[in-house]
Formats: C-alpha cells, structure tokens, sequence
C-alpha cells in the first residue's frame, strides 16, 4: 500500500510541476490508479494460486503419510499376531513335552531333569526373543504415531499461514 501511495504521489507531483490542466492530471491519475489495481489483483491471484499449490501439496504429503502409516501399522499388528502365534505354538509344544516326559516315566531322574532344563531355557530364549520383538514393534509403532502428530501440527501451521494470507490478500 505504501508502494502505490508512493507512486500516486510522484505522479501528482510531476502533474503539477508540468502545469499540466487538472482535468488531465485526473485523467492520468485515474489511468495509473486503474494500471495499479489490475497489477494488485494480478499480484493477488498470483499469491492465491501459490497459495492453492502449496496446501495441495501439503495435502498430498499428509496423505501420503497417513497411508505409510496404516501400512506399517497394519504390518506390525501381524508381525505380533505371528509372534503370538509363535508363543502359543511353542507353549503348546512344550506341554506335550513334558507331557509325554511324564508319561513315559524316564526312569532315570537326572536325565529328565536334564530335558526338562533344555526345554524351558529353549522355551526362554524364543520367549525373550518374541518379548524384544514385540517391545521393538510398540517403539515402532509409537514412532510412527509420533510422525503422524508431527505432521498433523505441520498441517495445523499450514492452516494457520493459509488464514494470515487469506487475511492479508483480503
């Protein structure tokens, strides 16, 4: 605005050092105000459509995540339902050892103590071993939902300076 007021003024001020007649000066007036106006709305469109491009994108991008998201976290629901699957699978094995353990009566007891040890700390380490994988799925998951709010406020600003520009152009 203090670009045109500017401008406006040079003009009149070199109207009147050329005594040019008044209704000339209105007229060249009139004519520079109507060549700064079609510049403005020519300057606001531009912004607008700038403006239109960017959140389109933006849009895209958030998009794109939020589908990236529901990937992984798809992915990592069935990689605990296999890892679950995988402990009962093992607890179960592991019961019919020892059932059959029991029903056979091995006769002699350290032998059986000896199986039944190798057993557990097999069972043990498989269950340590799903526990860090399912402990290392939540930290995933809990990453990602991290970036999720991450670019829902990314959005949230975007909105924002959308609004201030909506503003200023208006």
């Amino acid at each position: 605005a203090s670009g045109v007021e500017q401008q406006l003024r040079s003009e009149i001020t070199r109207l009147n050092t050329t005594k040019v007649s008044q209704t000339d000066a209105v007229t060249s007036l009139t004519e520079r105000l109507k060549v700064l106006e079609q510049q403005f709305e020519q300057e606001r469109r531009r912004l607008k459509d700038s403006y239109q491009a960017d959140l389109g994108k933006a849009r895209e991008e958030l998009l794109a995540l939020k589908e990236r998201f529901d990937r992984d976290n798809e992915a990592h629901r069935r990689e605990v339902d296999k890892l679950q699957t995988q402990e009962e699978s093992v607890t179960t094995a592991l019961r019919r050892n020892l059932d059959t353990l029991r029903s056979e009566k091995v006769a002699d007891a350290e032998e059986f103590r000896l199986q039944r040890e190798a057993i557990a700390a097999e069972f043990q380490s498989k269950l340590n071993a799903a526990k860090v994988n399912v402990d290392s799925l939540e930290r995933d998951i809990t990453d990602e939902r991290a970036g999720r709010r991450e670019a829902e406020s990314k959005l949230k600003s975007l909105l924002v300076d959308k609004e201030a520009l909506q503003s200023t152009v208006n």
